[in-house]
């Protein structure tokens, strides 16, 4: 296995959330679900290659466009952690979420979300899910993110042309539902 620049795989993950984000902006405040698998950067099968560089590379990557677009990071755990998500605690209260205790490792949750727990620091929560759900959602390497993602919306999903690594990458944000029928029309605003 050859270890990718942490420099170039913190580009591509960049890239890869801001193609999600140029097929619907975000307006601030809303929430990103990242599933990522160290491994299959890596170009390994799931879980056998779990890679703390390669986790902060992909972490820090997506940090920076979120930061840029006022998007609040939370980063999902394997199943291990019953796909628990690290976040800054602030949302805890803010959200009135449930948290769990635990501190994500690469061998039990994995290195993204605990690059993440790491980059936050005193500041990390880990929650059991994010009650009305997230925004938007990136999925490095097929690690199924559909659960976190709003349930009071409709999913859209966003194909993304760009990889981490090795890994596919998939997207999606949330849109309101379309009610009426074909007799009906959709307000402007489909957030």
């Amino acid at each position: 296995m050859t270890r990718p620049d942490p420099a170039r795989i913190r580009r591509e993950a960049a890239a890869a959330l801001g193609e999600l984000f140029s097929r619907r902006r975000p307006r601030g405040g809303e929430l990103l679900v990242l599933g990522c698998s160290t491994s299959a950067v890596l170009g390994e099968p799931l879980g056998k290659a779990s890679d703390p560089v390669t986790g902060e590379a992909v972490v820090s990557g997506m940090r920076e466009v979120c930061d840029a677009a006022g998007v609040v990071l939370a980063v999902q755990g394997c199943e291990h952690v019953n796909r628990a998500l690290v976040v800054p605690a602030a949302l805890v209260e803010e959200m009135d979420l449930v948290p769990v205790n635990i501190v994500p490792t690469a061998g039990a949750g994995g290195a993204a979300p605990r690059a993440w727990h790491d980059m936050l620091g005193e500041r990390a929560a880990v929650v059991e899910d994010l009650g009305r759900g997230a925004d938007y959602g990136l999925d490095v390497g097929g690690v199924l993110i559909g659960m976190h993602l709003r349930r009071d919306r409709v999913a859209v999903p966003v194909h993304i042309s760009a990889r981490i690594g090795a890994a596919p990458v998939a997207g999606a944000f949330s849109r309101l539902k379309w009610v009426g029928g074909p007799r009906t029309r959709p307000a402007s605003d489909e957030r």
